[in-house]
């Protein structure tokens, strides 16, 4: 149903552009009130934001899937989400607003040089400084909360850190359109923040379901994480578990960035056994989750 509701478009380099609904409409109702300069420059200001992003992910050798024109800007959709190493994830979400940066440090240059207006110039700075503030609020599919998600990653299991940050993006999405709809009825009611809110809830929700799916398909591209970790010769961190603990139990505390050898311990607290990691996930994606590790492995 949704992919109905875009408008598709398939450029040179193999990647989709699709535009929502919503960002139509806000172009559509800035043609009408005639604000023609106004919306081809924001247009310009999100094509430029989401070059930043592509030319990181290329930079990376990552497979972009499309792109997405929204509301509050745009989303690039790549492949490789979930078996990249977190660094790259943060700086290819990180140079979408650094393209702003640049573009409020080329409106000034070109305003002292007495190309551009002030009137001219402060607009384009406002929304510049306004797009990546807003994109860099912790709060998915948003910059911000794409870094979050990445920094957290790092140290704290990839099941839950994917879990968490879904909730709380949910949440904080819920909390936007509350704060948006304070404004009813009133002179300071902003309807395209409510817009905004609801698309977010939306992504969020969707993202939600997504959850299991997303954990699959990061322990699919495992065994490429680990030859990678075994080239550098980086060693594995302990996973310490009792021999009772189910699979599934044992695979969801997995941190992305760093390999694990699991360490099963019996109910005296002595070590009976160690187990590769991706032993575990084979175990896993073969539908073994709930069966005990000491019944798999032992």
């Amino acid at each position: 149903m949704t992919h109905l509701m875009r408008f598709n478009y398939n450029l040179r380099s193999g990647i989709r552009l699709r535009i929502h609904p919503l960002f139509t409409l806000l172009m559509f109702m800035s043609v009408v009130t005639g604000h023609y300069v106004e919306i081809v420059t924001l247009f310009s200001i999100v094509i430029l934001h989401e070059a930043g992003h592509v030319a990181a992910a290329k930079y990376y050798d990552w497979r972009l899937r499309e792109i997405q024109l929204t509301p509050f800007g745009g989303v690039v959709l790549a492949d490789e989400e979930g078996s990249k190493p977190a660094k790259e994830e943060a700086i290819i979400a990180l140079a979408g607003p650094v393209v702003n940066v640049l573009l409020v440090l080329l409106a000034y240059g070109l305003q002292w040089f007495g190309v551009w207006s002030d009137r001219w110039t402060q607009y384009f700075v406002e929304a510049n400084l306004t797009l990546m503030v807003f994109n860099l609020l912790p709060i998915l599919p948003l910059d911000g909360g794409r870094i979050v998600q990445a920094f957290i990653s790092f140290k704290f299991p990839y099941f839950e850190t994917i879990r968490s940050v879904a909730i709380w993006s949910m949440v904080s999405s819920g909390f936007l359109l509350g704060w948006a709809c304070l404004g009813f009825g009133i002179q300071k009611f902003e309807l395209n923040l409510v817009c905004i809110s609801l698309f977010l809830l939306y992504a969020n929700g969707h993202a939600w379901k997504q959850v299991p799916y997303r954990f699959i398909r990061f322990l699919i591209s495992r065994p490429s994480r680990m030859a990678d970790w075994h080239r550098k010769a980086v060693l594995p961190s302990p996973l310490v578990v009792q021999h009772d603990t189910p699979l599934f139990t044992v695979v969801r505390r997995i941190v992305k960035e760093m390999p694990h050898i699991i360490v099963v311990c019996n109910g005296k607290g002595s070590v009976v056994g160690m187990i590769h990691e991706q032993r575990c996930v084979q175990h896993y994606l073969e539908k073994e989750q709930h069966r005990a590790v000491s019944e798999l492995f032992m």
